[in-house]
């Protein structure tokens, strides 16, 4: 293969000028087969032939070369990322689910003393968490502000 030498003097055209490492492996704009080309100099000498060796991609297979294209890792890899996000939704809406569960809240309340310590205000507020649904989300609204979510329980378990 050689390069148009137009417009600069043979005596600035020295081995290795121009190259760039940078570029190698870049995408260069090429479409269809000929997307991964890579040159290795199985020349042995200081100039002479360069050897190519072409991989093409078919139907998500390598042929002629000896790993997979590069934006197939790239795709596996978004692939695994958009698998493990979804993994952590749903780990989330789990747990905010658990968290307005009659058993979540349970696991709260028998930590409120002034709750757990009175048996009629505890029974009255297990019976209004059981039985509201409206109730448990408040309590979840409210769990990490004591006062108020005692002031809460006690006027929507009054008689």
């Amino acid at each position: 293969m050689t390069l148009p030498s137009e417009g600069v003097p043979k005596d600035d055209m020295e081995e290795g000028s121009g190259d760039n490492d940078e570029i190698l492996g870049a995408p260069t704009g090429i479409s269809g087969e000929f997307n991964l080309v890579t040159f290795n100099d199985n020349s042995g000498g200081s100039r002479g032939n360069t050897g190519m060796r072409q991989e093409t991609i078919r139907g998500g297979r390598s042929t002629g070369g000896s790993r997979p294209s590069s934006s197939l890792g790239v795709r596996k890899r978004r692939e695994h990322e958009e698998i493990s996000e979804a993994r952590a939704r749903k780990l989330e809406e789990e747990a905010r689910a658990y968290e307005t569960s009659i058993a979540g809240v349970m696991e709260h309340l028998n930590e409120v003393d002034e709750i757990v310590d009175d048996p009629d205000l505890f029974g009255r507020c297990t019976t209004l968490l059981m039985d509201k649904p409206a109730a448990r989300e408040m309590y979840v609204a409210l769990k990490n502000k004591r006062e108020k979510l005692l002031i809460f329980l006690k006027h929507a378990t009054k008689d």
